[in-house]
């Protein structure tokens, strides 16, 4: 058949989309491209003031305490609207100085993520609500603080002066608090790591120093510079003393306006590419350490925080002092003390290898007991204190000498990060931290190719601490901020509306759900198995945690999404230094686009690569805009988007295996792909190619199913779900029974309509996939949904037989469950149409997943619930689809003319036509008698109908409007549907009973 074409092309509701701001949520971001040349031409005057909430990153068990002039780094994102077009047109009230960073741009060059230096008080609350980001002059306060020579970088804070070498790369060179010198020039070794004979990786006998000092040929920048934070990143390699490498590092070090500490982030790096034995080896080492030498006079005295009163002494003459926290329970995520399958190279599953030897005990409660556990502190061969396995220590050790002038060290959340030392050697005057302490019992080894990245804290004074544990508290509980809730639906920076924390608890409660989020204690991550079963693994909770934090100020869900992130920072994707692995070839890759060396010593240590089916790594690029955290960057662009930009890896290729994996991927392409463009990156538009492909291949073709289609793998036209040849269980004697499971459509259709906002709808591709994803929905809420007006018997079924009837009898899986990520087929509906018609099954849903859950119900919420309770209460968000009574006139030689009354306040036209069948809502499959209400032969569902593109805008209402259509076969019947979009009034949604 020729292609249809409208007689008159009509593009003017591009315009009227822009103006009203009423249609698909992407369609302004797609505009401004278009009109970019206009809007340079004409710059907008910026006008932003966005208030900030400023509070303590405390968790519960914790008291907030009074601070003065701390530091807050946040980002911030900006409209698109602001005009905001670099730094230095931003400003800060209620503060004395302020510092700007753009993190990332949109698509017409307005600044869209801006990173905010502030120093502000905090009140005995923990919080501070006078900072207020508007339009300025950029930063402010004083000048940068940094400056850098040809062979050091020097910082001035004010009150400390530090200077970095560059080449021998050492920490910190020289430290001066007020005129008092700390650290003299040449003393310090830095990084130090005691391993193998030069060419080895077998920690047998690990004595061979490898230093950052040896390293000629160490890097050092000022990643960031203004008046208020520095930040200084060296780069380079541990060396012995004649030069051989063993591994890398990589130290941001962060130092604060008025303040004598710096932050240190060290990674431990072993990604060099896999040209050798060598290379591609896990790497063994008996410690890993940051050494200083301060230059104290004596006597000298220490404490250590404990778990309880600190604990201190004096030297005596040469003798040492240590803390050593061996295994601990604190904090720590259950994956690590499971029990998992054995190692699977094939899936990326390996068991943990734990840094501390353990055995199985089953008196223990994890089931493990460790070699060495709880922690010590020792002063030269005596110990003098104890702590359990349950005893967290404060985690930081003072060194003083007589006048109280000395240097307090720490470790982030030291326990949780066990092994770890703080060590004050030779009476003091050799000061360490432990990354990996030598007191271990076993060699540690570094998995290749990944980092191991740790935060080090270390404060110089010049004048005895009043209280080392609360200034170290400090440290460790920053300050965190955030804009208000509205600002950032306004951005539309992220997928999907934070809802009103009060408005949503209350709709919970009044329905009879679990109710409400709440804080929760940080977790700490040492391993992922990202294929466990289970509803918490099915969704990026961290990703949901970051929007609680956002709507409701919950700093232990934005912790704990912290530390997730910063693990698969380091573990979850191959990471790769100087190379690329997209670049190898086939042969050296796995069906990830993994490297399939078998490294030596490889069971030595574990590596959790994410699995396609559970690949929930995605909201790190927001944590990364939110907190400035560039070992994220780092991550993004050498680990992540190897994965993704791989256009040979069979996983881009039609090898994702389910309906779940595909969504993963896609909402994976999707993040990252807006990530890419944010920052400038050239690779943006070859990741859209590459993803593609994933929707050519996996996505678009018709599923052979019920005597239609032709493909193996794809979205049935007639019943809207997803089907794969792999997705196969056996049925009596039959082998190879094809099944749906609603929870994986969920995925799917969270992951294809992220995809298709990515791109936005002037694609060309935008409305068939907004079409098969409302499929998706309404094959979940039609086909799989039971409503028996009683709530056990109500739900979603689990799973269904594709090809057979279904009974529980046949199928055990057939059943109702009570699972809670579920939730998006209620979303598309509602994006598609703005109808919330499914409301009661929603609540039905909600309802049972909260009963099933119990007090766990508000930890594993995920955003689905948070987006479809949205939706439900605002069911304005989003235009309404209705339809247009359509005359039709065929002149019987293929020209059709359709007319109609325009729609008062009408938006936009959608018009489906199908040939030989009738267009329907729904075809009302049975899966119990495996048969169809409707013939499929005489009737299509709308959702799978074409749609004719390039539709004239709505003419004014009650204007007779018409459509003359040309080469429609006249051999052939044609059934046409024309719908429009109509703006719905805000209404307060009536409360369930």
């Amino acid at each position: 058949m020729p292609p249809v074409r409208p007689c008159a092309m009509n593009r003017r509701f591009v315009e009227q989309g822009l103006a009203r701001e009423l249609w698909i949520r992407f369609l302004r971001q797609s505009l401004l491209i278009f009109f970019s040349p206009c809007l340079l031409a004409a710059p907008i005057s910026a006008q932003i003031r966005i208030p900030l909430t400023v509070q303590e990153a405390i968790y519960p068990g914790m008291d907030p305490t009074p601070r003065t002039q701390a530091p807050l780094t946040v980002g911030i994102p900006l409209p698109e609207s602001a005009g905001i077009r670099s730094a230095a047109e931003l400003g800060l009230e209620g503060t004395h100085a302020g510092q700007f960073r753009i993190l990332g741009w949109w698509p017409n060059g307005n600044a869209k993520w801006v990173l905010v230096d502030a120093q502000t008080d905090v009140d005995s609350k923990g919080t501070n609500n006078r900072l207020v980001l508007t339009a300025g002059h950029g930063s402010f306060g004083g000048e940068p603080l940094a400056k850098d020579f040809p062979a050091k970088i020097e910082v001035n804070t004010g009150v400390a002066e530090f200077v970095i070498r560059k080449s021998r790369f050492n920490l910190l060179d020289s430290v001066t608090v007020h005129n008092k010198q700390f650290i003299k020039p040449g003393t310090s070794q830095g990084l130090v790591l005691t391993g193998p004979a030069p060419n080895e990786t077998v920690c047998g006998v690990c004595k061979t120093v490898y230093s950052s000092s040896n390293d000629a040929a160490s890097k050092l920048e000022i990643e960031e510079n203004g008046p208020l934070r520095v930040v200084v990143k060296a780069m380079g390699a541990h060396k012995d003393i004649r030069g051989n490498v063993y591994m890398r590092f990589t130290v941001r070090m962060t130092f604060y306006a008025g303040k004598s500490y710096v932050k240190l982030t060290s990674s431990l790096r072993n990604a060099d590419e896999s040209t050798s034995r060598f290379n591609s080896a896990f790497k063994g080492f008996a410690s890993y350490e940051a050494q200083l030498s301060p230059a104290l006079s004596v006597p000298k005295s220490f404490s250590f925080g404990s778990h309880a009163s600190p604990v201190g002494g004096v030297f005596q003459g040469a003798e040492d002092a240590y803390l050593y926290q061996a295994y601990s329970r604190n904090l720590e995520h259950a994956h690590w003390s499971q029990v998992e399958p054995s190692e699977d190279s094939g899936g990326h599953r390996e068991q943990v290898k734990s840094y501390i030897s353990r055995k199985s005990s089953p008196e223990k409660p994890d089931g493990w007991e460790y070699e060495q556990e709880g922690y010590r502190v020792n002063l030269g061969n005596e110990t003098v204190a104890r702590g359990t396995r349950d005893q967290a220590v404060a985690g930081w050790g003072d060194l003083r000498d007589s006048s109280g002038a000395g240097v307090l060290i720490g470790v982030q959340e030291l326990s949780a990060f066990w092994p770890k030392s703080l060590e004050f050697r030779s009476g003091g005057s050799d000061v360490r931290i432990g990354i990996w302490p030598v007191h271990n019992t076993k060699p540690y080894y570094q998995a290749w190719p990944q980092y191991s990245t740790h935060d080090l804290w270390l404060d110089f004074h010049d004048a005895p601490l009043e209280s080392p544990g609360q200034e170290f508290s400090q440290l460790q509980h920053f300050l965190v901020g955030r804009a208000p809730l509205a600002h950032y639906n306004d951005t539309g920076v992220f997928p999907f509306a934070l809802m009103d924390p009060a408005e949503e608890d209350a709709y919970y409660q009044s329905i009879g759900a679990g109710c409400c989020v709440a804080d929760v204690r940080p977790t700490v991550f040492r391993y992922y198995y990202w294929s466990q079963s289970g509803e918490e693994n099915q969704s990026d909770l961290r990703w949901a945690y970051l929007m609680q934090w956002l709507a409701r100020g919950l700093p232990g869900r934005y912790l704990t999404a912290g530390n997730f992130y910063r693990f698969a920072a380091d573990q979850a994707f191959p990471r790769s230094d100087g190379f690329e692995w997209r670049k190898h070839a086939a042969s050296e890759l796995d069906y990830w686009g993994f490297p399939s060396v078998q490294s030596f010593n490889r069971l030595e240590g574990h590596r959790p690569w994410v699995d396609q089916n559970h690949a929930h790594w995605y909201g790190m690029t927001d944590y990364y805009f939110l907190s400035g955290d560039e070992t994220i960057r780092d991550a993004l662009l050498d680990g992540v988007k190897d994965r993704f930009l791989n256009a040979q890896a069979k996983l881009n290729n039609g090898s994702l295996g389910s309906a779940r994996a595909v969504g993963c991927a896609l909402m994976g392409f999707a993040r990252l792909y807006e990530f890419l463009q944010s920052i400038r990156d050239p690779d943006a538009e070859a990741l859209l190619s590459v993803a593609d492909n994933v929707l050519r291949r996996e996505v678009l073709p018709e599923l052979k199913l019920n005597g239609f289609g032709d493909a193996p793998i794809g979205i049935s036209r007639l019943r809207g779900l997803y089907g794969n040849a792999a997705n196969t269980v056996r049925y009596r004697m039959v082998s190879d029974v094809r099944v749906a499971q609603t929870f994986l459509h969920s995925i799917l259709i969270e992951g294809v309509w992220e995809y298709a906002q990515a791109r936005g709808p002037l694609w060309s591709g935008y409305e068939e996939l907004m079409d098969l994803t409302y499929g998706l929905g309404q094959w979940a809420l039609n086909e799989m949904f039971v409503d028996t007006g009683e709530l056990p018997s109500s739900g979603f079924r689990y799973l269904i037989f594709l090809d057979y009837p279904n009974s529980q009898k046949d199928n055990p899986d057939f059943h109702v469950s009570a699972l809670g990520n579920v939730m998006f087929p209620f979303f598309i509906i509602h994006e598609l149409t703005g109808g919330t018609n499914w409301r009661d099954r929603f609540e039905i849903a909600l309802r049972k997943s909260s009963q099933s859950l119990g007090e766990d119900w508000p930890r594993l919420a995920n955003y689905g619930v948070t987006v479809v309770a949205h939706a439900v209460l605002h069911p304005e968000s989003r235009p309404r689809l209705v339809d247009v009574p359509l005359q039709i006139k065929a002149d019987g030689r293929g020209g059709v003319e359709l007319s109609w009354a325009a729609p008062e306040n009408a938006l936009h036209y959608k018009l489906k036509f199908i040939e030989d069948r009738k267009l329907v809502d729904w075809l009302g499959f049975d899966p119990v008698q495996n048969a169809f209400r409707l013939d499929p032969y005489r009737y299509c569902p709308w959702f799978a109908a074409r749609n004719l593109p390039d539709l004239p805008d709505p003419a004014p209402a009650g204007s007779h409007e018409k459509l003359l259509l040309d080469g429609m076969n006249p051999a052939k019947s044609w059934d046409y549907v024309l719908r429009v979009y109509l703006p719905q009034e805000k209404t307060v949604a009536p409360v369930s009973q």
